[in-house]
């Protein structure tokens, strides 16, 4: 795998091993979906989907998602303080 230093390794990787499991004959309850969004505040908060190394510098949120088609099953967060409403 190759790390380009713009996109984070780590949703990559997720996707990843979701492409290996997927392709092997291993029983497993998937497949899952992740994704990280992130938010940056320039007077108001905007959300990015997948942000990039250089945009989570600045973002006052981390939320990384995993999912199937049915539940959410992993989420992971960093955020600084935020309005409820926003999150």
């Amino acid at each position: 795998m190759s790390i380009d230093g713009v996109n984070s390794p780590d949703i990559l990787a997720a996707l990843t091993v979701v492409a290996a499991l997927q392709a092997s004959p291993i029983p497993w309850k998937g497949p899952i979906a992740t994704s990280r969004v992130g938010a940056v505040k320039n007077g108001e908060v905007t959300f990015i989907v997948n942000p990039t190394e250089e945009d989570q510098k600045f973002s006052v949120l981390d939320l990384v998602v995993s999912s199937s088609e049915e539940k959410v099953v992993m989420i992971e967060t960093r955020a600084e303080e935020l309005k409820e409403d926003l999150i």
